[in-house]
């Protein structure tokens, strides 16, 4: 199973040396790249359900490609 924790800055050292020292557990940094695309995947899920509460309106599709 994999997982996304967000630690402190300051506390990163202490919670990385933890985790190294479970031996059924894995840690692999994310790639800024990565980093960037699940930010962005955030943001948009939390435009979507803005849209689906009725707080924000979404642009038609067809309005979006006729800008392309």
């Amino acid at each position: 199973m994999d997982f996304i924790v967000n630690v402190e800055d300051s506390k990163a050292p202490f919670f990385l040396e933890l985790m190294k020292n479970l031996r059924s557990v894995k840690v692999e940094p994310i790639s800024p790249e990565r980093k960037k695309l699940l930010r962005e995947i955030r943001q948009s899920v939390a435009q979507l359900k803005a849209a689906d509460r009725g707080e924000t309106q979404l642009r038609p599709v067809r309005e979006f490609l006729r800008e392309l």
